[in-house]
């Protein structure tokens, strides 16, 4: 196993956030019928209308359940806890988000 100090990650406190993430998703997911891929895609196509999401696919399962993400409408306030709860991640193995909010135009629900 990685050492905690090179991948925060596997630390007690680095699971403990990324499982109050997955558990949100997990129930998310349910609501709204969907995989957790598909709301992971959904995320990213609301942030800009420039952004394009290009995520590897090895099957067609998979490629048609990527595409499903389109269907997936995610309410404002819906987006707003995800990016709560990824804020709430302040480890450098997932980006050192920045603390400076980026205002974008949601083009969800």
């Amino acid at each position: 196993m990685a050492s905690p100090l090179r991948m925060p990650q596997y630390t007690k406190a680095g699971f403990e956030k990324g499982r109050l993430l997955l558990n949100y998703l997990t129930e998310l997911g349910k609501e709204k019928n969907c995989r957790s891929g598909q709301l992971s895609l959904a995320w990213i196509l609301c942030r800009e209308p420039w952004i394009v999401p290009i995520p590897g696919s090895r099957k067609e399962d998979r490629l048609r359940e990527n595409f499903g993400a389109v269907d997936v409408l995610l309410t404002v306030e819906e987006i707003s806890k995800i990016d709560a709860l990824l804020d709430g991640m302040d480890l450098p193995a997932y980006g050192m988000r920045t603390a400076e909010k980026v205002d974008f135009k949601c083009t969800c629900q």
